[in-house]
């Protein structure tokens, strides 16, 4: 039941922020909450063994406002660092906020209706920006309002993610796009795999929605989330990391389907089906090898064959991972495009504008974007530009052969690399 709204009520606000060797960025994230409409709130900011000058900033602003609390730690990660922040959270709620990111300064007054409704998760707005500059707003997907258990069921749980549209997320699985009751988030985050590393949030938002009991939904209070080049760097050279992504893809998806089996039978089935679908979302994007060679002699998942002539548009995470693997089995790619491109090219990817794609002689073009709508949106631009004609030869990707079964090969096969290194 809603509780009560009490004027008197001022909730505290506990920010927790995970930082690793974001020099750059955290003057921006920091000056964000410093300058927020409402009081009262507390930083806990973790340095997770950063090799840069990030813990020096953290404590100059820390002696000028008691409000920081700073920790100093190895590596271990984001799961593991915001476990350690979040059980030092002595607020109400619990909001995470990456370091490379920021909130609006009227975030929290915004939302001081919606913590006072007492709801164990609040959705807020959330902005993802781009390193050109463009902005795209989202909402959580979900209507406006508060839901109860039986809500979050029927209206949440069995509506996670689009299952035409693999990369349509009907519900956001990011942390930093919500607040949490604290005691709440304590119990949820601790039962995340230190190990996951892809998909982290979505691992963490599963198990929060299969806890809650109530969930508040408000458009407004807007986080903004950044892709900035350094990740995709960290992308495009992998090397020995290998190892680390599959120990968490494997972790990931057994994360995801152990939450399924404690569900009640009757919604089981389809909630499993979408879990399986979060695990794809999450997983191609950051180790799409791990599926691709399920393609025998088709790209995976687009039913393309591997000896056609292909226009790869898209130079974000799955763009970058389709490249790697298609340039490195045998396959053709005539052209790689974005409309970012002098943005990938600074970082140091042989990216080209989409005017050259009507310079080149190809037989498909891959929609290599993970997200849905930019990706819808991106192959509009072609057809108005290229002609409608175009469209049979435009691919997006095919949720018919993301199956329970190619998840179930490709943890035999993290099982069976596991082992090898076992006995090496």
């Amino acid at each position: 039941m809603e509780a009560n709204l009490t004027q008197e009520v001022q909730p505290k606000v506990s920010f927790v922020i995970p930082a690793y060797n974001a020099e750059k960025y955290l003057d921006r994230c920091l000056q964000s909450i410093l300058g927020q409409t409402y009081q009262p709130w507390e930083i806990i900011c973790v340095d997770d063994g950063s090799t840069d000058s990030t813990g020096n900033l953290l404590e100059e602003y820390a002696s000028c406002d008691h409000r920081f609390r700073i920790i100093h730690q190895k590596n271990g990660g984001l799961v593991y660092a915001r476990k350690v922040g979040v059980a030092k959270a002595t607020g109400d709620y619990v909001s995470y906020v990456d370091a490379d990111d920021e909130i609006s300064l009227t975030r929290c007054e915004e939302l001081l209706p919606e913590m006072r409704r007492g709801a164990d998760i609040i959705f807020t707005d959330f902005v993802q920006v781009y390193g050109d500059g463009y902005q795209q707003k989202q909402n959580s997907g979900l209507t406006e309002g508060f839901y109860d258990r039986l809500s979050i069921e029927k209206k949440v749980l069995l509506n996670l993610i689009d299952e035409k549209y693999v990369f349509r997320q009907l519900v956001r699985n990011s942390l930093c796009g919500c607040l949490f009751k604290t005691k709440f988030i304590q119990m949820c985050q601790m039962k995340v795999d230190n190990s996951i590393s892809i998909g982290e949030g979505c691992a963490a938002m599963v198990t929060c929605l299969l806890a809650a009991q109530s969930l508040s939904v408000a458009h407004k209070g807007a986080y903004y989330y950044y892709k900035n080049n350094d990740s995709m760097c960290h992308q495009v050279n992998r090397g020995a990391e290998l190892l680390c992504q599959r120990q968490s893809s494997m972790a990931l998806i057994k994360h995801l389907q152990g939450g399924a089996r404690r569900l009640p039978l009757e919604f089981k089935e389809k909630v499993e089906r979408q879990m399986n679908i979060l695990a794809y979302n999450n997983i191609l994007l950051h180790d799409y090898e791990l599926f691709g060679e399920m393609g025998g002699e088709t790209i995976f998942p687009y039913g393309v064959p591997m000896t056609a002539k292909i226009v790869l548009y898209g130079a974000g995470s799955l763009g970058v991972q389709l490249y790697r693997f298609i340039s490195t089995h045998g396959g053709h790619i005539v052209l790689w495009s974005d409309r970012s491109y002098k943005k990938h090219r600074d970082a140091g990817l042989n990216v080209d504008p989409p005017e050259k794609i009507g310079e080149v002689e190809y037989d498909y073009i891959l929609m290599g974007i993970g997200q849905y709508e930019l990706a819808v949106g991106a192959r509009d631009e072609l057809l108005s530009a290229y002609g409608k004609e175009l469209s049979s030869k435009i691919k997006l990707l095919n949720s018919d052969v993301m199956t329970s079964e190619c998840l179930a090969m490709a943890l035999e096969k993290m099982k069976a690399e596991n082992d090898e290194n076992v006995i090496k």
